[in-house]
């Protein structure tokens, strides 16, 4: 029977069953009978669809993200006193807030659970490909996200860690925010950050949020490895290397390319490899929000947007866990069969650590890659994942530096040592990648 000969109580009941905003955006899009009704109905049809979408065990983290104290008039932070007010409700169990009934905050649900979800088959689609290689994953951010990430299949309780464990770090992310006038930059600096939240939180949901973190950090560092092949083309385009010289060109005209001679172009030098760290934790601290748009953005706001934000460092996750290194704790619940409320079964079988403590010191960046505190019992004993997961558990150190860490890649200046250009360039090029903040 067609759509439009339905009675507008069915159509209702028919939208109300879908999972996804995606779904309900294209049904009323193709249909004019169901366009009428989800605007005659549109805070129950959303409100049943969101509920729908989101896992139980997600739903009061993505409920608590939205209901985050916000900045007051005239200060970019909220209150210190909100904040403590409202961490104590959230310890003590989100699942009593009802869900929202105004439209506006529907809306901001449905927003956040879209973007969190495209980030979410994302990390999925590349944690599985890690799962194959044991490698950082290789992405193409020329367009983003990938048909790829679309075409992701998890499992309701995969689903579930995933986005639970996304909005608990867009929650973070809400509560301890950058704070210009603050000794550490942040709100709370590390310490009272860990004392707050980290505190109360067990060692396989900790370690969620620091992959979510890493995943994040590494997206970011691509970003900023993009800009800086943007600089490496745009200074090779314009050389003229000293053993090129034309013979109307004077020496004098030229100068050699050197970043850190440059006010405010260090980030792009060897040896301010710890600008470069800084700066990725602070993009990342920034929130989900921030960090889809600059995905989405083309390549010149990229640009404009990192530029404005380095030169500045922040007391965030990491720093926070480092100031509390070994931590002990909380006494965790048996792992039960397919649970996402409890720990999964990578946790228990493949972190580095067997006992009561957490240390972040050394995490496991290639574990992490692979997303393990995240996957299904199904998915872990398909052929070949636990030896890649035993095999990323065993690898040293120094080899997962070599593939993880940032400071390890050749910088521009390496890159384009010996390189001259025209002074005139040379000024452009300073205007161009000078960053702003």
């Amino acid at each position: 029977m067609a759509l439009h000969r339905l009675s507008p109580e069915i159509l209702s009941l028919i939208l109300e069953s879908l999972n996804s905003p995606i779904d309900l955006y294209h049904l009323a899009s193709a249909s004019c009978a169901c366009w009428r009704v989800f605007v005659s109905f549109r805070r129950l049809v959303l409100s049943s669809v969101l509920k729908n979408a989101i896992h139980l065990d997600a739903l009061p983290h993505a409920l608590a993200v939205i209901n985050a104290p916000a900045a007051v008039p005239g200060s970019p932070t909220p209150k210190e006193k909100e904040v403590i007010v409202f961490l104590n409700k959230y310890r003590n169990g989100w699942r009593l807030v009802p869900f929202p009934t105004a439209w506006d905050d529907i809306v901001c649900l449905s927003r956040l659970y879209m973007r969190v979800t495209r980030l979410v088959d994302d990390y999925a689609t590349h944690a599985l490909q890690a799962l194959r290689t044991i490698d950082r994953p290789k992405r193409d951010l020329s367009v983003w996200p990938t048909e790829l990430a679309s075409a992701v299949s998890l499992s309701q309780t995969e689903r579930a860690r995933f986005l639970r464990a996304f909005f608990r770090f867009e929650l973070y992310c809400k509560l301890f925010p950058v704070a210009f006038r603050k000794e550490s930059w942040s709100l709370f600096d590390k310490r009272a950050q860990f004392e707050l939240f980290l505190a109360r939180l067990q060692g396989w949901e900790i370690e969620e949020l620091a992959c979510v973190h890493q995943y994040l950090a590494l997206l970011v560092d691509d970003l900023i490895k993009e800009l800086e092949d943007q600089l490496v083309s745009t200074v090779l385009s314009c050389k003229l290397l000293s053993s090129e010289l034309n013979s109307n060109q004077e020496d004098s005209e030229l100068v050699s390319f050197n970043p850190l001679a440059l006010r405010g172009m260090d980030l792009f030098s060897e040896e301010r490899r710890l600008h470069l760290e800084q700066c990725i934790n602070f993009l990342s601290s920034l929130g989900l929000d921030f960090i889809y748009n600059l995905l989405i953005a083309d390549r010149g706001v990229r640009k404009q947007t990192i530029l404005a934000h380095v030169g500045v460092r922040r007391e965030f996750l990491p720093q926070a866990l480092s100031s509390a290194d070994n931590i002990e704790l909380m006494k965790e619940p048996t792992w039960l069969f397919e649970s996402s409320a409890r720990c999964n079964l990578g946790w228990v079988e493949f972190r580095r650590f067997k006992f009561d403590r957490y240390p972040d010191s050394y995490g496991s960046p290639p574990l992490r890659a692979q997303g393990y505190v995240f996957w299904d019992e199904r998915r872990i004993h398909s052929p070949g994942v636990a030896e890649k997961l035993d095999e990323a558990q065993a690898m040293d150190q120094f080899e997962a530096e070599r593939i993880f860490d940032c400071k390890r890649r050749k910088r521009p200046r390496e890159i384009l040592a010996g390189v001259k250009i025209p002074r005139a360039e040379m000024e452009r090029i300073e205007k161009e990648f000078v960053f702003t903040f």
